[in-house]
């Protein structure tokens, strides 16, 4: 599907749960890494509740939550400070995580 030009972000249902989120919140390192390889974004966050997780819940949150450790590796890996740290619509949860440094 990704070869095909399927939106990698594209949220599955009202809570917008994006095929990272779910893929870090079943603990699924390789489809993780995929999706990230293909231009996922790690930072982008649900907008409803669903289950234990509030709104504004990223695919980080996910793995945290749920523990899984490589997951978590492959996001913090992945996120491209200066890129996010400009975004206006960042939490400031992502500011304090992925920001601090990036000058």
């Amino acid at each position: 599907l990704l070869g095909r030009g399927a939106d990698v972000d594209l949220a599955d249902d009202d809570y917008g749960r994006t095929p990272l989120f779910l893929s870090c919140h079943f603990g699924h390192p390789e489809v993780t890494e995929v999706l990230l390889a293909a231009k996922a974004d790690p930072l982008k966050a649900t907008v409803k509740k669903a289950g234990d997780f509030p709104a504004g819940s990223t695919p980080l949150d996910a793995a945290k939550k749920r523990g899984h450790a490589k997951c978590v590796e492959l996001l913090t890996t992945a996120v491209e400070k200066p890129r996010h740290c400009r975004d206006v619509h960042r939490t400031l949860q992502h500011y304090a995580v992925f920001c601090r440094d990036a000058g």
